[in-house]
């Protein structure tokens, strides 16, 4: 397995992260998703602080993809699992 080492920018705070190569776009993918709900969500309740818009996004994100996971293969399930440990 190939291990690479990216950053990312999630609610406004930088997140190094070692993962599997082929995992990156997949990852970038959700890191992206996370930050537009965090957008919304920090427009929607403006006196919420960070962490607490950033628990809003991530509870919609994850609410949206369990709904999805009855229809994935259990491949993509296993995924994304994965990325779920890695954001946590």
């Amino acid at each position: 397995m190939n291990k690479i080492q990216i950053k990312l920018k999630i609610a406004e705070r930088n997140y190094p992260l070692t993962i599997e190569a082929t995992d990156e776009e997949l990852v970038r993918k959700i890191a992206k998703v996370l930050n537009e709900k965090f957008v919304y969500y920090k427009n929607q309740y403006s006196s919420a602080d960070a962490q607490d818009t950033m628990a809003m996004a991530a509870i919609d994100a994850v609410t949206t993809l369990s709904k999805s996971l009855d229809t994935m293969p259990a491949e993509v399930e296993q995924q994304m699992k994965h990325l779920e440990k890695l954001l946590a």
